[in-house]
């Protein structure tokens, strides 16, 4: 009897232990991710602070925002005139933007009629350049 105890006794507490070590991983990937939103969002104040400071309004901000997406969207077209054809990989690597960004570009650059999407869905689709 005392064995199945002892038994019961060393599972419950092996339960108990990989419980904790459970738990401090997730408050570890907690904490990461409240640093790295924190450290984000305090770069978008930052931005919005320098430019009120500077006599900047929300107007500036989206005209300065609105031509750093022209010099993407050029930068997509010269990697694609260089490469023959781009990925959405591509753009995301090259600008540093993310995967929602670059299949933004891409379809504003498709829809403006520079580029032609080539496949429908998943890794196999690629855009070439209009001629």
């Amino acid at each position: 009897m005392a064995d199945i105890f002892l038994f019961i006794l060393i599972i419950g507490f092996g339960i108990l232990l990989g419980r904790y070590f459970a738990m401090l991983r997730i408050q570890k990937t907690i904490a990461k991710f409240e640093k790295e939103h924190h450290l984000y969002l305090e770069g978008k104040a930052k931005v919005v602070r320098n430019f009120s400071h500077s006599g900047g309004g929300i107007n500036e901000l989206n005209q300065k925002r609105g031509e750093a997406k022209e010099v993407h969207l050029s930068q997509v077209m010269e990697l694609v005139r260089e490469k023959g054809d781009v990925r959405n990989d591509d753009v995301e690597k090259i600008l540093e933007v993310s995967n929602t960004t670059a299949q933004r570009y891409l379809d504003e650059l498709e829809e403006k009629g520079h580029l032609e999407q080539i496949g429908h869905i998943g890794r196999g689709v690629y855009y070439k350049e209009v001629k």
